[in-house]
């Protein structure tokens, strides 16, 4: 009861302020706190009739409000419709809680934000980015739910599944990439993009990063800065893999990872610092969300997916650690996790370990380079490739230090 009254405080301040700006309106703070509490009560009575017949009584009000308020020039229905909503959530906040005062705050940051929304609709949003939107949001939540959950084709790499989830994270990396070069510097936006898209899927974040390099070639070195952060990502999450499964490993792999985050670190350094010698801008040819370049890099995983499968039937079971380098084509991170609950078990030793964790770094560079070259842009393709190729060179160095 206190959470359904306190819902109603909440969304009736906001509204409360609006009605005082405005200098009119129906329903303020008291008005959204009873309704709220009317839901609550009804509620904790569990009588579906006298819940239904409470909100309708809300609803008429609401109508009512509206029908008396027609001729205000700024008329509209939204303080109606959260009167409605915050009975509701009176009501739900006997049964869940939690979503209700969610839902409650994401309706108080929805009215509170209603310049900046009409704002972004009305004048930042264009109908090209309105477009790419829906297609991301049709993948998202039509497509990728729908799609089935098995393996086809040879060596089952063709999963339907896992390829439009790579096709909506990819697609997401770009989005997030594009709107980070609107909200922010459009070098410091990739490279916070390529960090944080580095823990999903470095080898996406490359991919991506080379087909915007392609398309706005002006801002290839920053495309470079954010793909190299991305390798910083994946060092990281290494260790965050490896001492979930088994802390007991850290030790062994310490060294090699903390020289190729430390390289890696410092790659992205040098190209964050050459990338301040420009100043690029967004293309109006640049897109938010890039369905085909996805689809596309969605064709290539499947390509190394079947190279990797037929490479590891040829070896069979010849070893671990070959095996791990072979399956880290295509994920090096759940292999280091393989490894990691090996170890663990004592089903591998520690040399042995360190090595097919490392082995798995080295050819999981290997996809990144290809990946790199998928924008068939020389600069991005050779300056990204070289700096993967470094990092992963390094990790090796930690072999001199036990």
């Amino acid at each position: 009861m206190a959470l359904a009254l306190g819902i109603g405080l909440l969304i009736g301040t906001e509204r409360e302020r609006r009605r005082e700006a405005r200098g009119t309106g129906f329903a303020g703070l008291r008005t959204f706190a009873l309704a709220s509490l009317l839901g609550g009560l009804f509620g904790y009575l569990d009588d579906r009739l006298l819940i239904v017949a409470g909100a309708a009584v809300v609803g008429v009000f609401a109508v009512a409000a509206y029908v008396v308020n027609r001729d205000d020039p700024d008329r509209g229905i939204t303080t109606e419709v959260a009167l409605v909503v915050t009975y509701v959530l009176g009501v739900l906040a006997l049964e869940s809680p939690l979503l209700a005062a969610s839902v409650a705050v994401i309706t108080t940051w929805i009215l509170a934000l209603r310049g900046e929304l009409h704002a972004l609709v009305a004048k930042t949003l264009t109908e090209r980015e309105l477009r790419d939107l829906l297609i991301f949001l049709l993948f998202a939540l039509v497509v990728m739910p729908l799609a089935p959950n098995q393996s086809f084709g040879p060596y089952g790499a063709v999963n339907p599944q896992l390829l439009v989830r790579l096709v909506v994270v990819l697609m997401a990396i770009t989005g997030c990439g594009y709107i980070a070069q609107r909200l922010l510097d459009p070098r410091v936006g990739l490279m916070v993009t390529g960090l944080v898209a580095g823990f999903i899927s470095s080898s996406a974040t490359i991919g991506a990063m080379s087909i915007r390099a392609r398309e706005q070639p002006e801002t290839w070195r920053s495309a470079a800065t954010a793909a190299l952060a991305s390798s910083v990502a994946t060092v990281v999450q290494y260790v965050i893999v490896i001492g979930a499964v088994d802390p007991g490993m850290l030790p062994v792999v310490a060294p090699s990872l903390a020289i190729a985050a430390l390289v890696a670190a410092g790659v992205a350094g040098v190209f964050a610092w050459r990338s301040f010698g420009t100043r690029p801008a967004l293309s109006q040819q640049s897109r938010a969300f890039r369905l085909w370049p996805a689809v596309g890099f969605a064709g290539i995983f499947v390509l190394v997916t079947i190279a990797a499968s037929a490479l590891q039937e040829r070896i069979g079971t010849a070893g671990i650690v070959l095996a791990s380098s072979v399956a880290a084509f295509v994920d090096a991170h759940s292999t280091a996790g393989s490894v990691a609950a090996m170890h663990r078990v004592g089903g591998i030793d520690a040399t042995s370990a360190r090595l097919a964790v490392l082995g798995a770094l080295s050819t999981n560079t290997v996809t990144k380079v290809v990946l790199a070259w998928t924008g068939r842009r020389v600069d991005y393709g050779l300056s990204v490739s070289l700096g993967v190729v470094l990092i992963a060179g390094s990790a090796w160095l930690g072999l001199l230090f036990g």
